[in-house]
């Protein structure tokens, strides 16, 4: 009997070390990723933070710097073909390839739409590279459909980047994800601020060209539609053009954060911008 009571106590002793270690391997891994995320988040407060407008580095070297971290989506490797698309964007609607770098950098970290794994919709359910809603998307691409100057923009930038010259991609559901169509999701952005804000490119030109500072602010109209939806930016611009110091502060809390990440961001690219 007592043979057996010093077996059992051996066995109940090895039993408690093996639960032991295996809690401990756990912990170690769950304080390795918890210490992963922490360094993300760090990461991302450094490029997007309003205390951190130091940083110079490329969104692209931003990008291959920290790849290996959960979340990254292995952007690193993707960001060639990304930036080839954005350049033909940028090439073909006239937008600087910076703005609209750092749009989809914002709006999503360039994790892809709903169908794949890794995609992104918000609480809102905006999805996509550019996160679109259903109405703001389907609203492009009516657009899209009753515009030949649309129609021949969309043609000379799939002759740019490779692809049918037809619209028929060109979906409401393609703009938010469905299908990974990279290049619909980023040409749709540059669209919407075509559809928009084409009547008012005259007006802000006229503004730049009495005083080239005012590009920033014309950088900063075009996210707080983006964000906040056109009227709002009209409104910002009348304002703007009175010099209504409390332009800014009378667009919404989370558009004025917008727009400090989106110059944030630029100065990440190596760009002048003045904070508001």
């Amino acid at each position: 009997m007592r043979r057996w009571k010093v077996t059992i106590g051996c066995l109940l002793s090895i039993l408690v070390l093996a639960e032991s270690g295996r809690i401990f391997i756990e912990m170690k891994r769950a304080r390795e990723l918890s210490q992963k995320n922490a360094n993300l988040v760090r990461l991302n407060n450094a490029v997007f933070g309003s205390g951190l407008k130091k940083e110079t580095a490329a969104i692209s070297q931003y990008i291959c710097q920290h790849s290996s971290i959960p979340g990254s989506n292995d952007l690193c490797n993707e960001w060639p073909e990304y930036e080839r698309i954005i350049r033909a964007v940028s090439h073909t609607m006239g937008y600087p390839s910076q703005v609209l770098s750092c749009v989809y950098m914002i709006e999503s970290k360039f994790k892809k739409g709903p169908t794949n794994k890794r995609g992104v919709c918000s609480h809102k359910g905006a999805c996509g590279l550019a996160q679109f809603m259903p109405a703001a998307a389907q609203d492009m691409q009516r657009a899209m459909k009753n515009s030949p100057e649309f129609q021949k923009s969309w043609a000379k930038f799939r002759g740019l980047v490779g692809g049918e010259t037809s619209t028929k991609d060109f979906t409401a559901a393609a703009m938010r994800g469905s299908g990974d169509k990279v290049d619909v999701q980023l040409f749709a952005t540059a669209l919407y601020f075509r559809h928009h804000y084409a009547a008012l490119e005259k007006t802000w030109a006229g503004l730049i060209e009495s005083d080239p500072t005012k590009l920033v602010d014309y950088y900063h109209f075009l996210v707080i539609g983006y964000n906040a939806g056109p009227k709002v930016a009209e409104r910002f611009l009348a304002r703007f053009k009175k010099e209504d110091k409390g332009a800014y502060k009378k667009i919404p809390r989370e558009t004025r954060r917008y727009v400090r990440d989106m110059d944030d961001c630029m100065l990440n690219q190596g760009l002048t911008l003045t904070a508001r």
